[in-house]
């Protein structure tokens, strides 16, 4: 090639951001446009007649095998000396202290008579797009990941409506079913009998009153646990008096509440929220904790409400709490961020588990006008 198709090519070269150059068969640099050279910090004439190596490419900066060293580098510019056309999709080097990554083809440069001269190589920086790609990816796994959380949080949550269900008909018909068995079987005996023993009459009366009064009890029981009516009519602090007291029954935890609301009210939505998380982790302690007390304490300052679930046993494990089937830990976080609030359950460092829950009550204003 002739020294005017050089400069010609030069020309050419230097209208692209690209990093375009050709080398000799010893992989001397013949020619390279004005964004190769500036690449290190250079003028274009500044390369020519050089090796990379000379031109001050490191070959430890140039990821891949660092055994291979310069050579390794090489290894693309030989093969294409060797007559065969080299695409490097995604080769990172370092430049300028900053990883950056290049689409990089390499070809033979041959003369009239076909005969191989040199090579040319073409390297267009792709680093924004690499990481745009990266960034793509990376929203694309979590997205995945949240909708498969998502859709295990449902197939839970219906299964725990239709255990739900199940529960409250078998106690319907079990307990109610018997109880209202009783109550027509000692009507039957009363019409059989009233006219012949009134002292009898008198006794069944009043135990079919004491049945309808369980009866009347057991009904009010299973309401309140499939929403408790204190929450509606006296609010959060007498619905978790209740909660506290029933779940008492159940286990030997001491258990306190601390309701500090203030003046200001509680939207029904945030009530039943907050007393849904109580409910889910009272349990847990009961289950899982072995714990000797508890505390639940609701305060209101400003424009945030907050809630806490403080125990002294045992403590959550780190593989416990990121457990994907975790569903109560999921169904309370899911609970809480419908309402633009943050959660978080966490091992006490002194001992036991704390539930935090936080809500900013202007938020849920500005939702519902």
């Amino acid at each position: 090639m002739a020294q005017a198709d050089y400069q010609l090519l030069s020309s050419i070269l230097d209208t692209s951001s690209d990093f375009l150059f050709v080398k000799d068969l010893e992989l001397r640099t013949l020619v390279c446009n004005k964004a190769c050279a500036a690449a290190l910090g250079k003028q274009p004439e500044d390369l020519v007649g050089k090796t990379d190596i000379e031109n001050g490419w490191d070959p430890a900066k140039v990821l891949g095998d660092p055994s291979k060293g310069i050579r390794g580098y090489e290894e693309d510019d030989l093969n294409a000396l060797a007559g065969r056309t080299i695409h490097a999709p995604t080769e990172t080097i370092l430049l300028a202290g900053k990883l950056r990554s290049f689409d990089t083809v390499k070809q033979p440069l041959r003369d009239a008579e076909g005969t191989i001269i040199g090579m040319l190589g073409i390297s267009r920086d792709i680093t924004d797009r690499v990481e745009i790609e990266t960034t793509l990816a990376r929203r694309e796994a979590e997205l995945a990941a949240a909708n498969n959380e998502l859709r295990n949080l449902a197939s839970h949550l219906i299964g725990v409506r239709e255990e739900e269900r199940r529960r409250v008909a078998r106690d319907i018909h079990d307990d109610l079913g018997q109880r209202l068995t009783a109550m027509s079987l000692g009507l039957h005996w009363i019409a059989d009998r009233v006219a012949a023993d009134p002292e009898t009459l008198r006794s069944e009366i009043e135990e079919l009153i004491e049945t309808n009064r369980d009866t009347i009890s057991a009904v009010q029981g299973l309401a309140a646990q499939l929403r408790p009516h204190l929450l509606d009519d006296l609010g959060i602090g007498a619905a978790l008096d209740w909660l506290v007291g029933d779940i008492g029954k159940r286990g030997g935890t001491r258990i306190s509440v601390s309701c500090e609301l203030g003046e200001r009210g509680l939207d029904p939505d945030i009530a039943i929220t907050l007393f849904r998380i109580v409910q889910e982790s009272l349990g847990n302690v009961l289950r899982h904790a072995s714990a000797k007390e508890a505390t639940v304490r609701i305060l209101s300052t400003g424009e945030l409400l907050s809630l806490s679930i403080t125990d002294d046993g045992v403590g959550i494990s780190d593989m416990q709490r990121s457990n994907p089937g975790s569903f109560g830990i999921i169904g309370m976080k899911e609970r809480v961020q419908l309402h633009g609030g943050s959660f978080s359950v966490l091992a006490s460092p002194t001992g036991g588990t704390v539930v935090s829950v936080a809500i900013p009550l202007s938020a849920r204003e500005d939702r519902k006008s």
